[in-house]
């Protein structure tokens, strides 16, 4: 809101091209953020539905095993992608609060807000997937998403 509240406006005519450049790719972030609630719930029910896979025989547990595998895996996948993609924004939001409108300087606070509360929730979330990851190769997976990511640390 901030970016456009300042985006073609005469007052700001003289920032024009610099906020033209920064609006696009926060407001695309934004987009794919919101599409990510969906994800997230998406993949977590799929996890869900892999615990209620029967268990009774050698195969079914087998089959039950990679399927928890491949959910969990995909859950840790949509959650690091939107740490990542919330850290990706934070030097665009630096500079946009140098230029945009001092009016309208609380909404760019507010988001900067959300993005945070968005990578703490990442980061605790995956978190919690490594400590009771009992599946193998999900385990070493997240284990190496976790180290070798700078997105929420």
């Amino acid at each position: 809101m901030v970016g456009l509240l300042s985006y073609g406006n005469k007052k700001f005519e003289t920032i024009s091209p610099i906020i033209r450049r920064l609006v696009p790719p926060l407001y695309s972030t934004m987009m794919d953020l919101i599409s990510m609630i969906d994800a997230d719930t998406i993949a977590f029910s799929e996890y869900m539905d892999a615990l209620k896979l029967p268990k009774g025989t050698p195969t079914e547990e087998e089959l039950r095993y990679a399927e928890l595998e491949r959910t969990m895996k995909g859950a840790v996948e949509v959650v690091m992608d939107l740490a990542r993609k919330c850290n990706d924004i934070w030097p665009l939001l630096l500079e946009m609060a140098g230029f945009a409108n001092i009016t309208a300087i609380s909404d760019l606070q507010v988001g900067a807000k959300c993005l945070e509360t968005a990578v703490y929730g990442a980061y605790f979330n995956v978190k919690i997937n490594l400590v009771n990851a009992h599946l193998r190769q999900v385990s070493v997976y997240i284990r190496i998403l976790h180290l070798n990511s700078n997105s929420i640390k």
